[in-house]
């Protein structure tokens, strides 16, 4: 009997380390058979549960990868944990590696560190406009969102980044169609209003004007 048992013991430890390639072998014993077998039992449970966990990290990683919006995920002390392709063409970050470096010491710009600390020290949920000047300027929307599961030390953060550039543009164009709408307006509006008032106060009762009165109010209401 201490020879099996020797065997699996050995085939635990080397389940221990990580090792799950081989299998426990029984014996003729009942109690060793059947110890043989539920540490295969397990091993298949592992195996199928670590096949699921990377099924979800891959398709975790692959919809981050073709989001247009930028993520970067940051541990209590404020360091990298995760980063998109959007999110470091969007701030312009070249490092190679920036996983576990701090967020201060890749992105230099105050209000997005502002953010971080914001979500990090005081767990509120913020946004903000910035303005980005590399490489390109651009007008881009931080969220930054406290959240929990990151790991035995504390709270972290995420910073969802989007860029507004366009959406800034054309609600500036916007504005300045509806400025330039109300100035041609307002010149036929008032000489309409103005001509009303004059008609009203007694000049509508002018035979001599009245017609004429009449008659610009009537133009004015073509410029429009």
């Amino acid at each position: 009997m201490a020879g099996p048992l020797r065997q699996l013991t050995r085939t635990a430890e080397a389940y221990a380390k990580g090792d799950l390639t081989q299998q426990a072998q029984g014996a003729p014993i009942r109690e060793v058979q059947a110890l043989a077998e539920t540490l295969n039992a397990m091993v298949q449970a592992i195996h199928r549960h670590v096949e699921e966990l990377t099924t979800e990290r891959n398709q975790a990683a692959a919809i981050l990868e073709s989001m247009a919006e930028g993520v970067i995920a940051l541990d209590p002390k404020g360091r990298i944990l995760l980063s998109n392709p959007s999110a470091r063409s969007l701030l312009d970050l070249t490092s190679p590696q920036m996983t576990g470096q701090s967020l201060v010491e890749v992105v230099r710009h105050r209000e997005i560190q502002d953010l971080l600390q914001e979500a990090l020290q005081h767990r509120q949920r913020t946004t903000q406009d910035v303005r980005v000047f590399h490489p390109k300027e651009r007008s881009l929307r931080i969220h930054a969102v406290p959240c929990q599961g990151c790991g035995p030390s504390g709270p972290c953060a995420v910073l969802v980044i989007q860029d507004v550039t366009e959406h800034d543009r054309y609600e500036a164009l916007r504005r300045e169609f509806v400025a330039n709408v109300s100035h041609e307006l307002k010149s036929p509006l008032t000489g309409i209003q103005n001509m009303t008032e004059t008609l009203l106060g007694g000049a509508l009762h002018d035979e001599a004007n009245n017609e004429r009165f009449v008659h610009l109010i009537d133009e004015e209401a073509q410029r429009l």
